[in-house]
């Protein structure tokens, strides 16, 4: 499997949260200057969902919102991510966002079987200097690099720590986490290491800052630790706001308010795909948020599958949420 496309001023591997935050640019302008006021979010028992350092590391699964994987494997895409965007004092992280349903959500979509991407030869077995307007560049569709990425991390870690990566400690699945990174996990075959790395990446940062209909971002509390204010709703647009020269607070609003801010009935696939609330959990008490063309490639239609998501072939940095 090629690697995705990217430049040599790529970055190597970084789990520093605050860091992420704060370069971003998620959301452009707008979200830097059209921001909203950050809120204290707790459940109806008052009590601040739990970090994962709180919850002992547990990394539990509801299987009634799964559409894709199977618990197993659900298990293991969430421990990752939570290692990937891990909760810290800035906010939340991928748990708590929901990202895995995200993900599993995709997957069983079209961008999971690609298709709307071109997937036609020729294909290559590694990247080697694919541009990121050529698309993805190997014959699997995301589904099944998934599928056999996680199968093939599960032979890695029984062989050099004779267990799961569910029971590795935090530094250990760091370790298999850069190792994917550099491409050194040796039991992989028909994809590289790199390439599930950089794909399971882009959609974890997607799933946490994407509009919480697709089930990732849970009651928006990815966007409000970037005080980022969501749809611009009855506004229109949020041109009238970002030359004023001031920090404006705007509470968020997402597709679903926009949904009944129109009247759409509740029995509507579009209101029925809004809600989810199944996986709307308990708001996480946050603070203020951060302070701050080469042979044997050929171009691909591969760049939107319909719902908003990238194809995943570009550099994750600053593209959560393609929605």
């Amino acid at each position: 499997m090629p690697e995705q496309p990217n430049d040599e001023e790529e970055p190597r591997f970084d789990f520093t949260r605050r860091s992420f935050l704060g370069n971003s640019g998620l959301a452009g302008g707008a979200m830097m200057l059209a921001g909203q006021a950050i809120e204290t979010a707790r459940g109806e028992d008052g009590d601040r969902r739990p970090s994962q350092s709180e919850s002992g590391g547990d990394v539990g699964v509801d299987e009634e919102g799964l559409e894709f994987f199977d618990i197993p494997q659900a298990r293991l895409v969430q421990a990752m991510a939570a290692r990937i965007m891990p909760s810290d004092e800035v906010g939340p992280g991928a748990v708590e966002l929901g990202v895995v349903y995200f993900i599993d959500e995709q997957l069983n979509s079209e961008y999971g079987v690609a298709a709307d991407w071109y997937m036609e030869k020729p294909f290559v077995n590694r990247y080697d200097g694919a541009k990121p307007n050529q698309g993805w560049q190997s014959r699997l569709t995301p589904a099944e690099v998934y599928e056999n990425a996680l199968e093939w991390i599960e032979e890695y870690t029984s062989q050099r720590y004779g267990k799961s990566f569910l029971d590795l400690s935090d530094e250990q699945k760091d370790e298999v986490l850069q190792a994917l990174d550099d491409n050194e996990v040796d039991t992989f075959r028909s994809i590289q290491p790199e390439e599930f790395f950089r794909l399971i990446r882009f959609n974890t940062i997607e799933g946490m800052y994407c509009d919480p209909m697709y089930d990732g971002n849970r009651n928006m509390d990815g966007w409000r630790m970037k005080r980022f204010p969501g749809s611009p709703g009855a506004l229109g647009s949020y041109r009238d706001l970002i030359d004023r020269g001031e920090f404006i607070r705007i509470p968020p609003r997402d597709v679903e308010d926009d949904v009944e801010s129109l009247g759409v009935e509740s029995g509507s696939e579009s209101s029925e795909a809004a809600q989810s609330s199944h996986r709307h959990g308990p708001r996480y008490e946050l603070d203020d948020g951060p302070d701050e063309d080469d042979e044997g490639h050929h171009e691909r239609g591969g760049g939107d599958s319909g719902d908003g998501h990238d194809d995943g072939s570009g550099d994750s940095d600053g593209e959560g949420g393609g929605h």
